[in-house]
């Protein structure tokens, strides 16, 4: 499936990590980090509504955003640290939770507290996708942005990390050696046909975001495409390695870069991809493209502005 919709202009990114290695088991205090950006903060949130907010505040960079921005907040996971108390209290104690544990065990609620740091009235949606929640969360925000009068979205995607790490590794399906990240990544948009562009720069677009229910489609579409081979292929943690040397072959690309195969391991790097390639990217735009057990591809085309 491809959507003929305008394409997306990328005015800012903000993004945070924190890797830990087979050496740790204690997590990175982000009380101080979030004070950096938040006047305010609200009490006792959890670690995946604080990554959220160092990384939205991160992409809007002290900057008024448009009241009406709509929020499409992405996460393979949701929060697993308050899910696991809140399992816990259920399950392992058999009585009920500690209601603020119930609240936030909704994800949509780090959505409340982005918009309401930020002082956002639009649009709030958690878009859950194990596979490439940020290219559902794109597309989510795209479809909106073609159809209404909202002026921009903030897309996010955040990987939280509990302890013990040893059952967090477990949970993540990933060898007790690896060094495993929790990231925060986000990207603030609008439509190219109508740019946000009085308050911030465009630095790239999003051209077009395609799905495809086999290899062949897939390839068919990238046949298709002008002056293809003159892009830069990124691969997602999802692509197989055969599949992405065929994918080369067939298009004709050259360049290929894995930037998820050897960093620390959390479940959705996506944004993480588009930085690297704004900033040091070698191709004249970009496609990322992931692929899920069932033979399913996603892919992105960004280009520089």
């Amino acid at each position: 499936m491809s959507l003929q919709l305008p394409p997306l202009a990328i005015h800012a990114v903000g993004t945070y990590s924190n890797v830990y290695g087979e050496d740790t088991d204690t997590l990175v205090d982000l009380k101080p980090v979030l004070k950096q950006y938040v006047k305010n903060v609200p009490r006792r949130l959890t670690r995946f509504v604080q990554l959220a907010l160092i990384g939205a505040s991160e992409c809007a960079a002290g900057r008024e955003l448009p009241e009406q921005t709509g929020v499409y907040f992405s996460s393979c996971r949701g929060d697993t640290g308050v899910t696991s108390q809140l399992l816990d209290e259920l399950v392992r104690d058999r009585h009920p939770p500690a209601p603020l544990n119930f609240v936030n065990s909704v994800s949509n609620a780090a959505c409340f507290y982005v918009a309401k740091v930020l002082q956002l009235y639009g649009r709030s949606n958690f878009v859950s996708n194990y596979y490439e929640p940020v290219v559902a969360a794109l597309t989510a925000a795209q479809l909106d942005l073609s159809v209404t009068a909202m002026p921009a979205a903030l897309v996010g995607s955040v990987e939280s990390c509990s302890s013990p790490l040893a059952n967090h590794r477990r949970r993540l399906s990933v060898s007790p050696e690896r060094s495993v990240a929790e990231a925060t990544n986000w990207l603030l948009v609008s439509s190219k046909s109508r740019p946000l562009t009085s308050v911030f720069p465009v630095l790239g677009y999003v051209n077009h975001i395609g799905y495809f229910d086999s290899l062949e489609a897939l390839q068919d579409w990238l046949k298709a495409q002008t002056g293809i081979s003159e892009t830069e292929l990124w691969c997602g943690q999802h692509l197989p390695v055969d599949v992405r040397a065929s994918i080369q072959q067939s298009s004709g690309i050259q360049r290929c870069n894995d930037y998820v195969r050897q960093d620390a391991y959390y479940d959705s790097p996506t944004v993480e991809g588009i930085l690297q390639y704004l900033n040091s990217g070698t191709g004249k735009s970009m496609l990322h493209i992931n692929a899920d057990p069932t033979g399913r591809y996603t892919l992105l085309h960004v280009s520089r502005a």
